[in-house]
């Protein structure tokens, strides 16, 4: 019992710091760094995972039509700015979405984490008293 609380409880202790810095790189970073650490995790409902690559297509293709002469009023050059900036749009609330869930997560990882440490402290209690028992040694001394 008290070796296996043990090993949940590190194993629960891992999750929580890998989530914590997880969630601390979301915070601190910014712009293009934040887009390509974000699009690299392996999170359920991340947009920004698939996302990110073709927004940075649309991106080239934007400069590419500018570099080919097409000025900035026109229309294909506008329609892409467009596509650009919603793109842009949805990887940031993608990002928000990433933080609120990795925050959930770590919430979830804390309170788990709070009842094994409790089955751990109650198993080795017991272990104590039972070695006690055993050597005729009372455990309330």
């Amino acid at each position: 019992g008290e070796k296996n609380a043990l090993h949940m409880y590190h194993q629960l202790e891992q999750e929580k710091i890998q989530l914590d810095s997880q969630l601390n790189s979301l915070l601190k970073y910014d712009s293009d760094q934040l887009m390509t650490y974000a699009s690299g995790l392996d999170l359920p409902d991340n947009i920004v995972k698939n996302l990110y690559p073709q927004y940075l297509e649309a991106k080239r293709q934007l400069e590419a039509q500018k570099i080919n002469g097409k000025g900035d009023r026109h229309p294909t050059v506008l329609a892409a700015e467009d596509t650009v900036e919603r793109m842009k749009k949805q990887l940031d609330e993608g990002v928000v979405n990433l933080r609120a869930t990795l925050k959930g997560k770590l919430d979830l990882a804390a309170e788990r984490l709070r009842s094994v440490e409790v089955m751990k402290d109650e198993a080795r209690e017991k272990a104590r008293e039972e070695v006690g028992a055993c050597h005729g040694v009372s455990p309330f001394r």
